[in-house]
Formats: structure tokens, C-alpha cells, sequence
């Protein structure tokens, strides 16, 4: 049976942006680049981005192309030894699906709430107390989130529904569900500007601390974002030692 294929490569770019432009960019940028040194997070971030994610990414598509395969037996075909390597890039991705359905799962559970918006007066009590019902402490078990575990089955629900049918599914999805988040981050920057406190976050975004640089904790932070990374942020209100922080984020 044919390997399927993209229809075309507007589809398949479609697909590629769709699956490299998330949160990670979105959210988690602009906070480290907040944390470590505004402006200057740019200079480790883009050079971890050229020496080693983009060669990364380029010879992971040759691969592709050259083998038409699955990452297991691509990378078996080039050397017995790199299935094993294959199958940990497959367990990678499930485990990051697996962390972003849940994500989703929370995103759907607003959307649905958004019709009243109840978390207008206190969005963080709203958040942990309404959405994850968090318990005291984690001796404290509690029971079953229903409407998140409700959520979480539409959400995979409508994972499977976008690939049961390979490229052919995904290439109609990706249609939708890439342009539209470009439209609402649109509206979303145009009415960020009337907000409090925009004027102060931008200047700590684009005012360089190049002190900041010396740190190898900032460069370690760059790398994993230039991967696209899943590592947890660094605690909120702890900026490099000798660095002021801008309240902005309250």
C-alpha cells in the first residue's frame, strides 16, 4: 500500500506551524524573556535556534523524505541500532499530546464557561477551586473531576476524528485551526494594549539586561525553548539574583 501524503505544501506548512507554534511561543517566551534579561533572552534563544534546533529539524525532514517511514523504521533503515532511538521520539510525542489534551481539556471546560464568565471577579480562585478543584494538600485525594474527565474525552474524541484518515484528515483541519489562532491573537494583542500595565510589560520584554547573559541558567532555559520544550517555568517573582523584576504579570 502507498505511503499517504500531504495534498499539497501549502497543507502540509499548514500543519508544520500548526504543530510548532503553541504555547510554548505563545506563553512561554514571553515569560522567560521576561525572567532572563528582556531583550537579551533573544541572543541565547536565537543562537540556540540556529546551531541546534533548525539543524535538528532539517536533517529530521530529510529522513522523512528519504525514507518515507514512520520515525522507527526510518531510523532503523539507516542503522539497526537507531529503532530504539525512533521509538523514544514516538513516546516523546504521546507524552506531549498526552500534556496538551489535558491542557485543551481545561481550554474547553472555559470555553463553556465563557458563556456567563463566572471567573470575571477572581480568574485564579475561579481556576484552581472550579476547573481543578484542587485539594488541600496532596495527602488529600478527593475524588474524580468529572467535568474535567468529561472534557478530556471530547478532546481526545476529536484527536482521533482529525487522524483517522492520515494527511487526508488533518490537511481539512489544519485549514481551520491554524488561521483562526492568528485572528484571535490579533484581537487579543489589540486589546491587550488598553490594558493596565501593558506599557511596563513591554519595556521589560524589550529593555536588555545583558548581565543576564553570564548566567547559564538563562542559556539552558534559551535551548529548551528553541526545542520547543516541555520543562516547567520557573517560579513566578524569582528573578536572576541582582536583577529587578517588573510587576507586571499581577
Amino acid at each position: 500500500m502507498p505511503r499517504e501524503k500531504w495534498s499539497s505544501k501549502a497543507v502540509f506548512i499548514l500543519a508544520a506551524v500548526g504543530s510548532a507554534v503553541g504555547l510554548g511561543n505563545v506563553w512561554r517566551f514571553p515569560y522567560l524573556a521576561g525572567q532572563y534579561g528582556g531583550g537579551a533572552f533573544l541572543i541565547p534563544y536565537l543562537i540556540a535556534f540556529v546551531v541546534m534546533a533548525t539543524p535538528i529539524l532539517m536533517l529530521e525532514l530529510a529522513i522523512g523524505q528519504k525514507m518515507q517511514q514512520g520515525s522507527i523504521k526510518s531510523l532503523r533503515h539507516m542503522h539497526p541500532a537507531f529503532g530504539g532511538v525512533g521509538l523514544l521520539g514516538v513516546i516523546s510525542a504521546f507524552l506531549v499530546v498526552a500534556y496538551y489534551a489535558v491542557v485543551m481539556a481545561w481550554c474547553l471546560l472555559y470555553l463553556w464557561r465563557s458563556l456567563t464568565v463566572p471567573w470575571a471577579d477572581d480568574p485564579k480562585d475561579f481556576f484552581f477551586g472550579n476547573i481543578l478543584q484542587i485539594s488541600d494538600d496532596v495527602g488529600q485525594l478527593g475524588g474524580f473531576n468529572w467535568p474535567v474527565v468529561a472534557a478530556l474525552a471530547t478532546v481526545w474524541l476529536m484527536i482521533y476524528f482529525c487522524i483517522w484518515q492520515g494527511p487526508k484528515s488533518v490537511g481539512k483541519v489544519v485549514l481551520y485551526t491554524v488561521p483562526i489562532p492568528v485572528v484571535v491573537l490579533a484581537v487579543l494583542f489589540v486589546r491587550s494594549l488598553t490594558l493596565p500595565g501593558f506599557g511596563a510589560g513591554w519595556r521589560l520584554y524589550l529593555t536588555p539586561v545583558w548581565s543576564a547573559m553570564l548566567s547559564p541558567e538563562v542559556w539552558t532555559a534559551a535551548a529548551s525553548q528553541a526545542f520547543l520544550g516541555t520543562a516547567p517555568l520557573p517560579q513566578r517573582g524569582q528573578p536572576l539574583a541582582g536583577e529587578p523584576l517588573v510587576e507586571c504579570f499581577d
